[in-house]
C-alpha cells in the first residue's frame, strides 16, 4: 500500500517536538554552543553527526529518538531514553565490578 501523500512531514514534525523537549530537560542546555530551538530536525541530525554541541551524550539522544520514533510519541520516547539509562546503568555497573576487582588484586 503506498504511503499517504504528507505524511512523512507529519512524523518529522513529532519527531522534532521530542527531540526539542528532551533537549530542553537535558542540564546545562544553555551552555549550549547551538540554539537547538531555532533547528529543523534535518538541522539536529547534522549538527549531531557533526558534534556541534560539543556533547556526544546530546547527539546520542537525538539519534536514539530520531531512529526510534514513529512521529510524536511521547510514551515511546520515555521507553526509549529509559532503554538507554537501563543500559549506561549496566555499563557503569561493570566498570564498578572492574575497578573493584583490580583494587582487590583481581584481573577480571
Amino acid at each position: 500500500m503506498p504511503k499517504k501523500a504528507g505524511r512523512k512531514p507529519d512524523v518529522d514534525k513529532g519527531k522534532e517536538l521530542v527531540i526539542k523537549a528532551a533537549l530542553r530537560a537535558y542540564p546545562d542546555r544553555d551552555l549550549l554552543p547551538v540554539d537547538f530551538e531555532t533547528m529543523s530536525l534535518e538541522q539536529l541530525l547534522a549538527a549531531a553527526r557533526k558534534n556541534q554541541f560539543g556533547d556526544t551524550l546530546i547527539s546520542f539522544i537525538i539519534f536514539e529518538l530520531h531512529d526510534g520514533l514513529d512521529g510524536e510519541d511521547w510514551d515511546r520516547a520515555a521507553e526509549l531514553i529509559e532503554r538507554a539509562k537501563n543500559e549506561l546503568d549496566a555499563v557503569l555497573g561493570g566498570l564498578f565490578a572492574a575497578e573493584m576487582a583490580k583494587a582487590g588484586g583481581g584481573t577480571k
